[in-house]
């Protein structure tokens, strides 16, 4: 008697151990979102974000289908929280700094899920110290949101995908709609998360009335914003043609000029100047890891269980 209770003793003690690492590491990523939040004033894109977020939802409209940069969801979730707790600087880049501390724990959450507590870790530590990462969850622009859907995303797509359960598929499209939603980026999750349901079709098979009504579910929203007077803004509207110089329409390349353009993109690209060291650390803390994560994946140990070989080439593939 007195043995199992040692031993649930111990059980209980491993369990509360396990879960400080990635506590520490939320609290850290937290604090370093939070630090010197209201150091710097508002820059142009903030102040662009509080002036809409301050009008009613169908005020917003027009000037969001004007700007086209950015579907509406951020400004909507933004005008909630300003009635919940005001919309001055510090209380709008705080709703990013949620986001950007949230995404720290989906990171943990899908590591943990495909690989060990120790790969989560890792993986929640990068994120939490993430220069980029920090920075975008101090702005109250829609960055740290769409960073958060897209990690909620994935965790949920691969659940579904792996567990063939309906909850996670449905709440994985309710994501990526939320995520495309919030900016057009999230479209690039369609194609990676289709090629891999393609390719580990054998292993795990999604009923084709699964992808038609997910599709159905991600499509009619879209439709409806674009068809609600972005497609024509895009395709004439002012703010494209001061951008590219022409309209969208003129030239076949002109989407991929635009997305260059709206993401601050150079002719010149890493010939730009830059800090040298810094691709030697960016080597080191990125590009290491995923190096380390393609061993089992390039070496096919046979004391490598398929599952764990299937779950690292397939989320080296979203990523």
């Amino acid at each position: 008697m007195l043995s199992v209770d040692r031993n649930s003793t111990a059980i209980r003690s491993a369990v509360r151990w396990a879960w400080l690492a990635p506590a520490a590491i939320v609290l850290l990523g937290l604090f370093l979102r939070l630090y010197r939040l209201d150091d710097q004033s508002l820059w142009d894109d903030e102040v662009f974000s509080l002036s809409v977020s301050r009008l009613s939802i169908i005020q917003m409209h027009p000037i969001l289908v004007e700007d086209v940069v950015h579907p509406p969801l951020h400004y909507y979730v933004l005008h909630a929280w300003s009635k919940l707790v005001g919309l001055t600087s510090v209380d709008a880049r705080l709703l990013s700094v949620i986001f950007g501390t949230l995404a720290i724990v989906l990171v943990y959450l899908l590591a943990k899920y495909l690989f060990d507590s120790r790969t989560a870790s890792l993986s929640a530590l990068l994120l939490a110290v993430s220069q980029i990462s920090v920075q975008f969850s101090q702005e109250a622009r829609p960055y740290a949101q769409v960073s958060f859907l897209s990690l909620c995303s994935t965790y949920l797509f691969i659940r579904a995908l792996l567990e063939r359960r309906a909850l996670f598929w449905w709440l994985a499209i309710s994501s990526i709609l939320l995520t495309i939603q919030t900016h057009y980026f999230g479209f690039f999750l369609l194609p990676c998360f289709v090629a891999v349901a393609v390719v580990y079709r054998n292993q795990h098979r999604i009923p084709r009335s699964w992808w038609i009504g997910g599709a159905a579910l991600i499509v009619g929203p879209c439709v409806a914003w674009f068809a609600s007077g972005v497609l024509r803004e895009v395709l004439y509207g002012p703010k494209v043609v001061r951008s590219l110089g022409h309209s969208f329409s003129d030239h076949w390349y002109a989407p991929f000029e635009l997305v260059t353009v709206f993401n601050n993109g150079r002719a010149d690209g890493i010939a730009a100047p830059v800090v040298a060291w810094s691709y030697l650390l960016g080597g080191i803390v990125f590009v290491i890891p995923a190096l380390m994560a393609l061993i089992p994946v390039v070496w096919r140990r046979a004391g490598d269980a398929s599952g764990r070989l299937q779950n690292s080439s397939a989320l080296l593939f979203i990523f």
